[in-house]
Order: C-alpha cells, then structure tokens, then sequence
C-alpha cells in the first residue's frame, strides 16, 4: 500500500532532477512509485566498479548454465560406451537438460519473495555441485537423475541474472549491459565446441574408486560447469538489489545498499547525497504460503498480463523447438 504515496527524503544537495521539487532539507517526491523511486535513485552512485563486477558476475553465470544446459548433447555420444547407453538412453539425458525450465515458477516465487541474490546464489551452487557429482556417474540412471536435479537449479539462473542485473543497473546503461549478457548467452555454442575439441580427443584413464575410470568426457562436465561454481562465488561480493528491498518495506537496507555502491564506483572520500527514506510498513509476514503462492503467479494467467504471457509462451516454444 505504498505506491502513489508521498517519500521524503533527507539530502545534502540543492539538486537533482527536475521530477523532484526540493524545499531545503526535504525532498517530496509526490507522484513516483517505489519502482521509479529506487531507478531514479540508482542513477547516483553512476556507472563502475561494483556496476562491472555485477556484470562480469552475471555474465559467467550465464555462460555456465547456458553451457551446462547445451554441452550435454556433445557429452552423452563420448560417454554411451561407458556407461552402455542405448539410442534411447541417449536421447534421454541429451533433452534432460531442458527439463529445468518447468521449475521457473517455483524459482520465479523464490526470488520474489527471498530476494534476487539468495534464489541466484542456490541456484547457481547447487547447480554447480550437483552438475560436479554427474561427472562420477556410473549408469545410466544415476546421470539422468542427477542432470534432472542440476538443471532444475542450473536453469533458474538463466532468467534470474536477466532479472538481478535489470534492477542493480541505471537505466542509462542496462541495455548495453543486457547487451553484453546475451553475447555470452550466445556464445556458449562456442565455449561448447571449443572446450569438446581440446579435452574429447585427449586419451587418459584414471582408476577411481567406486568407478570404472576417469575418461575425458568427465572432466568435460566438470570444466563446462566451473562457471556456476566461480560465478556462485562472486555473488558473495555483491548486494541485494535494492529495488527488491524497497518493495519489500526494508527502505534502511536498501539504503545502505545505494551508499555501499556508491563508496565502490565513486571512492570512501565521497558521501552518498541521500541520506534516507520515509519508513514504509512491512508488507503482512502472517500470511499463508499458499496465499503468497496465489498473490504471486495468479496475476500472469489474468488481463492484463494474460495476452503477455501467452506471447513469451509462443516465443519460448519456437525457440526451444528450433
């Protein structure tokens, strides 16, 4: 119940933009949303450091899910002796990796709820680590149910990096940001086939215990999946989007969050020119789990956003299908 409402905040500076009218120590903001808020706000600690360390973050992780998802279909023909794969069994665990996208509700929740950070920093781990075990995996069974659990994390962090670098980034520079990110979306077919053709034709048989050996379309699954581990990593020197915390009602800590950044792309000798926000109430805590569920997916399968839906659904079938 805070949108279209009043927001104050203290300042230090006599201007900023001509959407605020500013009476000496206050700020009124009389008609911008929580939303419009916090992108105006963004726009002050500027473009640099933290801004490429988000990038390079989310991009790494991009690349790691993207190649973890396409280089199965260059994994399973190398390993079907191994592990005795039949016509069928291959085409099974080649499509598994697609399996994920039917967890983007649940994961879609999650980061409406958890925050962006902690829903990216799971899925990105787990997939890393669960993608990791599938390497050892010594029948058929045991590498489709493990490819089933990593992608169900691993393709979250698809769509969550989009979501996490759109919110942490000022308007001025998030296409160009995008931008980068979608080239290294696409250029996992690349990182695919190259890492294949160095590490497939390379001839070494390790004995480990409790497998056969260690051929080299193992260490092809560990190498395409070391991007989620370094990207999951780097996201422990990054802040909760700010955006998200504003929603949520925690105006201090998204504060703290806009002068943080602002401190890395600008030096500690600078002061961030806003000081705080009105208090805002906490959105209920008390309500049911299954009413959070309701409040949070309903609206996509209703007008207005019914006729959006159905085109994103269109558009990700031709793909996925070509």
């Amino acid at each position: 119940g805070f949108f279209a409402r009043t927001w104050r905040t203290h300042c230090r500076v006599s201007r900023w933009t001509t959407d605020l009218i500013y009476i000496r120590r206050f700020t009124i903001i009389p008609t911008l949303d929580m939303g419009s808020l916090m992108g105006k706000l963004i726009l002050l600690p500027g473009n640099g450091r933290y801004n490429f360390l988000l990038l390079l973050t989310c991009c790494i992780i991009m690349l790691g899910a993207v190649v973890d998802m396409l280089g199965y279909s260059l994994v399973v023909p190398a390993a079907s002796c191994d592990l005795d794969l039949s016509l069928e069994h291959s085409g099974m665990l080649t499509s598994v990796s697609f399996a994920g996208f039917i967890f983007a509700i649940p994961w879609g929740y999650t980061a409406d709820t958890k925050g962006r950070k902690k829903a990216l920093q799971i899925s990105s781990s787990a997939g890393f680590i669960l993608s990791s075990l599938t390497s050892f995996s010594t029948d058929f069974y045991m590498m489709l149910i493990l490819k089933f659990l990593a992608s169900s994390f691993s393709t979250a962090s698809i769509t969550l990096t989009i979501t996490f670098l759109g919110e942490c980034t000022p308007k001025e520079w998030r296409n160009r940001y995008m931008f980068i990110q979608n080239v290294f979306s696409l250029a996992a077919d690349f990182a695919c086939f190259a890492l294949a053709y160095f590490i497939l034709p390379l001839e070494f048989s390790v004995p480990l215990p409790l497998l056969t050996t260690y051929r080299p379309w193992r260490l092809l699954i560990l190498l395409m999946t070391l991007p989620l581990g370094i990207g999951s990593f780097m996201m422990c020197f990054l802040h909760e989007s700010p955006k998200f915390l504003a929603n949520l009602g925690e105006t201090d800590h998204a504060m703290e969050v806009l002068k943080s950044i602002h401190e890395t792309n600008n030096g500690k000798h600078t002061v961030y020119p806003v000081k705080s926000l009105m208090k805002v109430d906490k959105p209920d805590g008390t309500i049911s789990f299954w009413r959070s569920v309701i409040k949070q997916t309903v609206p996509i399968i209703k007008p207005p956003l019914l006729w959006r839906s159905l085109q994103l659904l269109l558009l990700f079938a031709i793909c996925c299908s070509t």
